[in-house]
């Protein structure tokens, strides 16, 4: 998340957790070995899809708190604890 609170462009795989991290901003192809230079010397080379990519990044950075990260991560260890109590059978 560094480089979209920072308003930095990435370019990273559309594989793994990437997606999950920043949505749809700048994902490549990882197997395919030309789309890997293409999607870097656009950014590089290309204003309008650096601030396109600034934009989305510093919106989908602004969607991860803490505040959610607490609830999500106490709402998972209270579902633990509740199923852990149920009676096995």
């Amino acid at each position: 998340m560094d480089p979209g609170t920072g308003g930095c462009p990435a370019v990273v795989p559309k594989t793994g957790t990437c997606p999950e991290v920043v949505g749809d901003s700048a994902l490549l192809d990882p197997h395919d070995a030309t789309d890997i230079p293409q999607k870097i010397v656009a950014v590089i080379n290309k204003e309008n899809i650096r601030q396109t990519l600034r934009k989305k990044g510093l919106k989908r950075a602004a969607t991860f708190t803490w505040d959610k990260t607490v609830r999500l991560t106490l709402d998972a260890l209270v579902g633990v604890v509740n199923n852990h109590r149920k009676p096995r059978g």
